[in-house]
């Protein structure tokens, strides 16, 4: 969260500038690193460079896209990374085995230095967002975020965290659930990888029916499908079944591609969208991250399958307050993509 009051104190391009260069000098040291205890502090750092890197971005998409275009923009956005997500793994592995292991954190370093060459070159940053109370505290600045937009972070917030939880429990029951029928590791890569091409297809589509008929279309959808594979993952027991509630599964994740962005970017208030965008990416995190928490409770307590259910549960919690609780954003920012404040029902 702090770092949403430092993109609104130090400007988009300055911030997307040290985060970049924080990631680069990070990723070096993290490949001289000689201890463990090195190696934790290194990446605890990284985290929070990632974080300004992130929060930049999105804040630069939400106060230069107009709304009519933005789902569209943050699909493409969050589908050219997930993208790289795909292919860094390749990378890094490739490069780890015939190298080092060292080596793919100084490749990571040299991708960062490429990076911020091309921002410092290609990025204007723009209107100046408000710099009213940068004298005020960081937390100060938190807590007045949070009472100004509760509302929101009740409904949209508590839907997006949901989705993220329900993406990220999708991700720890497929290898878990494969491992407990019985299947090999090549089996079990070879269902998340036909997934993956998947839920890639479907990432410009989202955008297309985001920017035509609404945010709730795409997140409450994906909710109901992802939160349905949790579910039909514990009758499966063989190849073919993991299979297909992993296709379903990637069908509604890239349903979804690019939705939490929009959604912050569209209920970002105006000239305090870093602020604003720092709380959002704080409850969604928070929800990815609860996911491995919550199966490995509830299965250590009960089994991997009621472990699934609890998380489809939630998944389809998030869907039913998103519907009756949230207005859509889609015709609430006005032309020029600078939202006022939506209602809320």
């Amino acid at each position: 969260m702090p770092v949403g009051t430092a993109v609104a104190r130090f400007g988009r391009r300055q911030t997307m500038i040290a985060g970049t260069i924080a990631i680069l000098v990070l990723s070096a040291l993290t490949g001289l690193s000689s201890t463990i205890a090195q190696f934790i502090a290194l990446r605890f750092l990284m985290g929070g460079a990632m974080a300004l890197w992130s929060i930049s971005r999105h804040t630069y998409i939400a106060d230069t896209v107009p709304i009519q275009h933005r789902g569209r923009a943050l699909s493409l956005f969050g589908g050219m990374g997930r993208l790289g997500t795909l292919i860094g793994p390749i990378i890094g592995g490739y490069v780890g085995e015939h190298v080092g292991l060292a080596a793919p954190f100084f490749v990571q370093s040299g991708v960062a230095l490429i990076t911020v060459v091309l921002v410092i070159a290609l990025m204007k940053d723009g209107p100046e967002i408000s710099r009213v109370a940068t004298r005020r505290n960081v937390y100060s600045r938190i807590g007045t975020t949070l009472a100004d937009n509760r509302q929101v972070f009740l409904t949209a917030g508590v839907a997006a965290m949901a989705l993220q939880l329900v993406r990220n429990a999708r991700q720890v029951m497929i290898p878990l659930w494969g491992a407990g029928i019985g299947l090999g590791a090549g089996d079990i890569g070879l269902a998340i990888g036909i997934a993956a091409a998947v839920d890639m297809a479907f990432f410009y589509p989202a955008g297309l029916l985001m920017d035509r008929f609404g945010r709730k279309f795409a997140i409450v959808p994906s909710l109901f499908i992802i939160s349905g594979a949790l579910a039909l993952m514990p009758v499966t027991r063989d190849f073919w079944g993991l299979l297909g509630v992993a296709v379903l599964g990637g069908v509604g994740n890239g349903l979804s591609s690019g939705v939490v962005l929009t959604l912050g970017a569209d209920l970002a208030p105006r000239g305090q969208a870093g602020e604003f965008l720092g709380v959002w990416r704080f409850f969604t995190d928070t929800g990815g991250m609860l996911a491995p928490f919550a199966i490995g409770t509830v299965a250590t307590t009960f089994s991997l399958a009621t472990g699934g259910l609890t998380t489809a549960g939630m998944g389809v919690a998030g869907a039913v307050v998103m519907t009756a609780f949230f207005r859509e954003t889609l015709n609430a920012g006005g032309a020029t993509g600078q939202r006022d404040r939506p209602r809320q029902r």
